[in-house]
């Protein structure tokens, strides 16, 4: 459990240079204590296109006690959700100019929203220096989250992908531009408290 005499700290680097080793295995972790195992089988082309995505990425981890307690991939265009859905790769080519937001996951045992909203905002300002947009694979949960830094659902109703056992999934957009002024409002309210 976090408390107030300890800082999290939130940390970004590419594939070279994250402690990649230990971003994994702790999302491996967090999918199994979530019993959604098929996000982490061994040998399977669906884990040989993921490792593809992490080399291409930009990893976004947050520390605390010198362990990582959340992680958040952002990927460049070609898109970890067109290898999910056939369907996703024209929608995939429409959001070229955006960066994938993919893979965030927090410890559970945190419970604590600042985590989540750190590594967001962190994640949102380097989108902004080279982005247009952000894109972002979701299920329900983590949808309400995204939408209070301004993102929203392209599609009216969840999309049910075979790849990842069934699971319900959204795909959200924001322009960098306006969530990035959703992000920098939300941080002027909270100093004006």
């Amino acid at each position: 459990m976090l408390n107030e005499t300890n800082e999290v700290i939130v940390k970004s680097a590419n594939f070279t240079q994250a402690p990649i080793a230990e971003i994994l295995s702790f999302r491996k972790k967090q999918y199994r204590n979530r019993r959604l195992d098929y996000l982490c089988e061994i040998g399977t082309v669906e884990e040989e296109n993921e490792s593809r995505v992490d080399q291409r990425s930009h990893h976004f981890w947050a520390e605390y006690n010198f362990e990582i307690i959340g992680s958040l991939r952002t990927t460049p265009h070609p898109f970890e959700l067109t290898a999910l859905a056939a369907a996703f790769s024209e929608l995939a080519t429409a959001y070229q100019s955006h960066l994938e937001f993919s893979r965030f996951v927090v410890r559970a045992d945190t419970q604590n929203p600042i985590l989540s909203k750190k590594l967001l905002e962190n994640a949102f300002l380097y989108a902004r220096q080279q982005y247009l947009g952000v894109i972002a694979v979701c299920r329900t949960p983590q949808r309400r989250l995204f939408e209070r830094f301004g993102l929203r659902a392209i599609h009216q109703t969840a999309i049910t992908l075979p790849k990842r056992n069934n699971g319900d999934y959204w795909i959200l957009e924001g322009n960098c531009d306006e969530v990035t002024r959703f992000v920098l409002n939300r941080d002027a309210s909270k100093n004006h408290l």
